[in-house]
């Protein structure tokens, strides 16, 4: 009878569905081209990796936000504006990451569970100035130049089923009854 209580159990644990957030692995590379006249080094290149946790929230708009998980995040730029670096964690009004390099030029890394991409949001440093100006667009706060080619994967990332997280309970109770554990 004890026997049957505990395949009842793992069957009912393992058909529960797992309530955790979805995470996203997203790989993107995206380039830059001067628009103006350029002699050598015209290009910067931006590549980024980094999985992040998506969270749907009824009480702000837009109704979801991000965290980016802990320890994922690598960018590698370089050319034109040299080297890019990112921050880090929470996302909180959509789904962007900032990405700074040494004279302050902000690339702002977009993401959704439907793809990813990469605009020149401001131009401070003269280099920056001198490649891309006049940019083809103008906001507050900022420039944007959208990418001048680019590739990007967003994929949800497997959870294990809650039968595989039972499986090790359940060979240490099926060895404790053939003896194999004594107190």
């Amino acid at each position: 009878m004890r026997s049957l209580r505990i395949i009842i159990a793992i069957a009912a644990f393992s058909s529960l569905y797992a309530s955790a957030d979805q995470i996203y692995q997203v790989n993107i590379l995206s380039g830059f081209t001067a628009t103006q006249p350029c002699v050598s080094n015209c290009t910067e290149i931006v590549t980024a990796s980094f999985q992040y946790d998506w969270h749907p929230d009824l009480n702000t708009s837009p109704s979801e936000w991000a965290n980016i998980v802990p320890g994922t995040l690598w960018v590698n730029g370089a050319g034109l504006l040299g080297s890019v670096t990112g921050s880090c964690c929470y996302v909180p009004d959509g789904y962007y990451i900032s990405l700074l390099d040494a004279g302050n030029d902000e690339i702002d890394l977009n993401f959704s569970p439907s793809g990813a991409y990469m605009d020149l949001w401001s131009c401070r440093s003269s280099s920056c100035q001198a490649s891309f100006n006049p940019l083809p667009y103008q906001y507050v706060g900022g420039f944007m130049f959208d990418q001048t080619f680019g590739w990007s994967e967003v994929t949800l990332v497997p959870e294990p089923s809650a039968l595989l997280l039972l499986l090790p309970i359940a060979g240490i109770a099926w060895w404790r009854r053939q003896g194999l554990f004594r107190r």
